[in-house]
């Protein structure tokens, strides 16, 4: 998970988040003002997908503030308090036992 929050915090980048949006929009309005044919259609849809891309952002920005601020709590892992033992003689089935400190 950590691994995944730090390629989000890299990607959320003021420089290079707006290049990207720019590079999005461009891409939308070529299909939109393929697909309509109208440049007022065009620059009203992509003017909403400018809009729609910043509240992401501030949505992303959100986020990243709220992670901070609240850490995960660190828990122990299953396997340290789990202990599954096969049966003897052939019997059926697994038997669980919890580890009590």
């Amino acid at each position: 998970m950590e691994i995944t929050m730090t390629r989000f915090v890299q990607l959320m980048r003021a420089p290079g988040v707006y290049l990207r949006m720019l590079v999005a929009t461009v891409a939308f309005a070529l299909i939109a003002y393929l697909h309509y044919e109208s440049v007022t259609l065009t620059l009203y849809y992509s003017i909403i997908c400018i809009f729609l891309m910043q509240i992401g952002y501030v949505g992303g920005v959100l986020f990243l503030i709220w992670r901070e601020t609240h850490p995960k709590k660190k828990t122990e892992s299953c396997a340290s308090k789990i202990v599954v033992s096969f049966p003897e003689g052939g019997e059926a089935g697994l038997r669980t036992h919890t580890l009590k400190d």
